[in-house]
Formats: structure tokens, sequence, C-alpha cells
């Protein structure tokens, strides 16, 4: 009794030990730009829904913890029903190649997200899209929606999509009925998106701190940042001027 007490002891805490959490600094530079690329190379965690502009990186507001850095992404859209300029803006996740499994809709135990919304109208929204189930069919084979945060002007918030004071889901679009249990359907990827395609008001708001845990317990937390800062080509012969001259001067005066 005692030995197979310590084998579930050990076998408990191997459980607790093995879980993982790793962080990823993701830049705009960072969004893969290639559809193909984005589903094919493992490396390739990050992008954004092609049909409309990327997100961008803002280093002036961020989500504040010691763990992450001092940046994060930024969105502000007309929205669908203004008719013009940029309907909606998406970053998009890439769970299977985070993971590196198949990651099934009942593997991702949840994902929270951080935003500071300062808009007038959408705050940022998940939405999981499942892979399509035959060559032929729909590109995707289920869209499950979330509710979006409701918070405006408050700063910084943070939201679940499970769980107590979860989100939960706003509606689900499935193209194919025959299927209605997603649970064990491949995630094809995820998006948070400002805005959406038909009829969307505007929206505008900041996004950084975005986890994603699947129910073996290991976490994957995108910290979102400005791209680096490249100095202007006058500015770098200027640096090296200024360099040349000090080792001028230093060779004189020796």
């Amino acid at each position: 009794m005692k030995k197979m007490c310590s084998l579930l002891l050990i076998l408990g805490l191997a459980s607790i030990v093995s879980a993982s959490t790793t962080i990823h600094t993701i830049t705009p530079d960072d969004l893969e730009g290639d559809k193909l690329t984005f589903y094919t190379d493992p490396t390739a965690i990050a992008g954004w829904d092609w049909d409309e502009i990327a997100p961008a990186g803002i280093s002036t507001n961020y989500y504040s913890d010691p763990d992450l850095g001092t940046g994060s992404f930024y969105a502000s859209v007309q929205g669908s029903a203004a008719g013009t300029g940029t309907d909606y803006t998406a970053l998009r996740i890439n769970a299977n190649h985070l993971f590196g499994y198949d990651m099934k809709f009942s593997d991702l135990a949840n994902l929270t997200y951080s935003t500071d919304y300062v808009g007038e109208y959408v705050d940022w929204q998940v939405k999981i899209y499942t892979a399509p189930l035959d060559a032929s069919g729909p590109w995707y084979a289920t869209r499950i929606n979330y509710n979006r945060g409701d918070s405006l002007n408050t700063g910084w918030e943070t939201y679940s999509i499970n769980g107590t004071g979860g989100l939960g889901i706003q509606s689900i679009s499935d193209k194919y009925p025959s299927s209605a249990d997603y649970s064990n359907e491949i995630i094809l990827h995820i998006d948070i998106i400002v805005g959406y395609m038909t009829d969307s008001p505007s929206g505008e708001s900041y996004l950084d701190n975005v986890i994603l845990t699947d129910t073996n317990g290991d976490s994957h937390i995108l910290d979102l940042e400005a791209s680096p800062t490249v100095p202007a080509p006058a500015a770098i012969l200027l640096a090296g001027f200024g360099t040349s001259l000090v080792g001028g001067l230093r060779r004189r005066l020796r």
C-alpha cells in the first residue's frame, strides 16, 4: 500500500513538474505574411488576416508585467459599415505550431488576453477556426466566436474565454452541420480581432499578454511588442562620422 501511495505521489509530482511556460516576444516584423508558410512552417506561430492590414506595434502603452516588455499591439479600424478605410485587424495564432502537436478544440484549456480599449465601439474578440473536414469542402469546419470584453476607458483589463468569469461563446458557425461536435476538430488557427467583415462599427484598442494553455497545463505567452527602431540612413552616417572623428582626435592626441 505504501509503495502504491509513493508511486501515485511521484506520478503526481511528475505531472506538475512537466508543465511548462514559454514566453514568445512577437513584433509586427515577426508576423508571417505568407499564408502557405504560416500553415506549413513549424516556426511560424503568428500572422494576421491577410485580407486586411496587420496590427501595429506600439511602444508607448503596454500591459504592465515584470516578465513582459514595454510594448503592445494596436488597432484602429473604421469598420466595414463605414464603406471605407480598414474593416478589421486580426492577430492570427497557429496553436499547433506553438504547442508542437495537432491541437483539438478540446485540448485548449483556456486563452486569456489583455486589452486597453479606448475606442467607441468594438474591442478585440477571439475567434477559433477549426480545420476543414475534407479537401473539397469549405476552408474551415467550425468558427467559434467569443463575446468581447465590455470595459471602456478603464485602462488595461484581462479577459478569459473559459473558467470563472470567462467571456463565453457568442455564436458558432458550423460549415458541416452533420458534424455538430467540434470538440475533436483540429484547430486551424485562432484570431484575436478588432472589427469584422460585415457591417462592423469602428474600433480602437491595444492588445498584449496573450496566454494559451492546453489541458496538459503547458502555457505559451505572446508578449506583443513594437518593432525595433531602425536608425535613418543619415543618422547612421552621422554616427559613423562621429566615431571616425573621435578616433582621429585620439590618434592626434597620442
